[in-house]
């Protein structure tokens, strides 16, 4: 699975998901707008992490390849492309300040809400 986020990091390296905490970002592998060129643009806008060295991340599009081992028979993939408004992470620190009334009726409509992700594109193929 890959998963396009943005980590923070705090003064002394460690992952935060408090804004107000955060001096920069371990990983930030969002996919940018077309033409967005990673080798060209500032430190406050650029691509953090592993994406950084990743050849065919730039200018707004990623290939993701796996490869599986097959057998004798055929295999059913299917490919989706889910978005998540809240990362798991960022919910579970929010919710350590659940005694302020904002955070706990948050957690409340959080709690209850079906969705926590959409899939926003899928596709299956047989390989023979």
């Amino acid at each position: 699975m890959q998963v396009y986020e943005p980590i923070m990091q705090d003064v002394n390296g460690a992952v935060t998901y408090t804004l107000l905490r955060a001096a920069g970002y371990i990983k930030d592998n969002r996919i940018p707008p077309a033409g967005f060129d990673k080798n060209v643009v500032g430190d406050d806008i650029r691509v953090a992490g592993a994406a950084m060295s990743d050849p065919d991340f730039n200018l707004g599009s990623d290939t993701i390849t796996y490869r599986v081992p097959v057998g004798a028979g055929s295999l059913t993939v299917t490919a989706e492309l889910r978005f998540q408004t809240l990362a798991y992470g960022y919910v579970k620190d929010l919710f350590h300040d659940q005694d302020d009334p904002e955070v706990a009726r948050f957690k409340r409509l959080y709690d209850g809400a079906a969705i926590r992700s959409e899939t926003l594109a899928s596709v299956t193929t047989l390989v023979p």
